[in-house]
C-alpha cells in the first residue's frame, strides 16, 4: 500500500485513524464529547490512535485473531522482550509466567499463537530449489502402490468378464463402463 514517506504510516493506517471518529454514532465525532469534560481534540486524538492501532491489528496477521486476544498477546511479549535483555538469553514460558504471575499453560498457549506462518512456496533452503510444497503429498494423487494395485484390479475383472458369455460380458462392461463402454 502507499506511503507518504519514510516515518509515515501507510495510506491505509492514516485513513483508518480519520474515518474512525466520523463513523455513525461514535463519541469521537460529536464535538461536545458523550463522556462529557474532555474537548473534542483530546477525545479525537485518542479515538484516532486506537482506530489505527486496531487497523494494524486486524490487518497485520495471515490468521486474524480477536483484538482482546492480540492485547493479551502483546503483553506476554513485551514480557518476554523485558526479560530478554534482564536475562541476556530468551525466557522461558515459566520465566513469563512467574513475572506475570499468570498459569505457565496459559503463557504457552498465547506464545504458540505468535508462532509464524510459513508459505508452501517457500524454498527450503540451501543450494536445493525445491519448495515445501514439492515434498509435500497430495492428498488427490494416488501414490505408486494404489496405481499398480488399480493395474491388477482392472486386469482381474477384464480376465474375469472373459469367463463370461458375451450377452453376459456386454451387459456388465456396459453397466460399469467396462471394455472401452461408457457407463450406465
Amino acid at each position: 500500500l502507499a506511503s507518504g514517506g519514510k516515518n509515515s504510516p501507510p495510506l491505509w493506517q492514516s485513513w483508518s485513524g480519520v474515518a474512525g471518529p466520523y463513523r455513525r454514532g461514535q463519541p469521537g465525532a460529536d464535538p461536545r464529547g458523550r463522556e462529557g469534560g474532555f474537548r473534542f481534540s483530546t477525545y479525537a486524538t485518542w479515538w484516532i490512535r486506537q482506530t489505527i492501532e486496531r487497523a494494524i491489528m486486524n490487518q497485520t496477521r495471515t490468521i486474524r485473531l480477536p483484538i482482546h486476544i492480540v492485547k493479551e498477546l502483546n503483553v506476554y511479549l513485551r514480557t518476554a522482550r523485558e526479560l530478554s535483555h534482564k536475562l541476556d538469553h530468551e525466557p522461558s514460558a515459566e520465566e513469563i509466567a512467574e513475572q506475570l504471575d499468570k498459569p505457565v499453560d496459559d503463557v504457552s498457549r498465547m506464545l504458540r499463537l505468535n508462532e509464524r506462518i510459513t508459505s508452501v512456496d517457500t524454498p527450503l533452503g540451501g543450494d536445493s530449489e525445491k519448495a515445501l510444497l514439492d515434498i509435500l503429498a497430495d492428498e488427490k494423487e494416488n501414490g505408486p502402490e494404489d496405481t499398480t494395485q488399480d493395474d491388477d484390479m482392472k486386469q482381474s475383472i477384464v480376465k474375469w468378464l472373459f469367463e463370461l458369455n458375451a450377452k453376459q460380458r456386454e451387459v456388465l462392461a456396459r453397466r460399469f463402463g467396462l471394455l472401452g463402454y461408457e457407463a450406465a
